[in-house]
């Protein structure tokens, strides 16, 4: 095994640092990622083990999470809803969920002219002056 000494290291952190400087920086949240998603609109939401309403629960979802849908499914129940949701641990009913798409917004390059005068006249004003009298 070739040993190396401290300053072949620093030379060879170096030049590994210097190539991470050339490289272009692109964050992960730029690319969309077609996941399935469902939200849970009414509290709470049980997970069963299989796609029946008589089942065992294994889990419960409480208002407003986020749910990974590996795959939908048509089951004939009486009552509720036929599509369930494949998920983590078991299926969720699709009565009480909401299918969600994640849509990221495109930054701005440069602000309006017209929201930048705008913000010229508030930083005008003293702030010890109340805009209600």
């Amino acid at each position: 095994m070739k040993t190396y000494s401290r300053r072949d290291f620093i030379k060879i952190g170096g030049l590994a640092l210097a190539g991470l400087a050339f490289t272009t920086f692109q964050p992960e949240f730029t690319e969309f990622q077609d996941i399935d998603l469902v939200r849970v609109a009414k509290d709470p939401v049980s997970v069963l083990y299989n796609g029946s309403d008589k089942s065992l629960i294994v889990h419960s979802w409480v208002r407003d999470n986020l749910v990974h849908v590996y795959e939908s499914i048509q089951v004939p129940t009486s009552g509720n809803t036929s599509l369930w949701y494949r998920v983590f641990g078991g299926y969720m009913n699709a009565g009480r969920l909401q299918q969600v798409r994640v849509n990221y917004n495109v930054p701005l390059s440069n602000i309006p002219q017209a929201a930048n005068s705008c913000r010229r006249l508030l930083f005008l004003i003293p702030m010890h002056i109340s805009l209600a009298s």
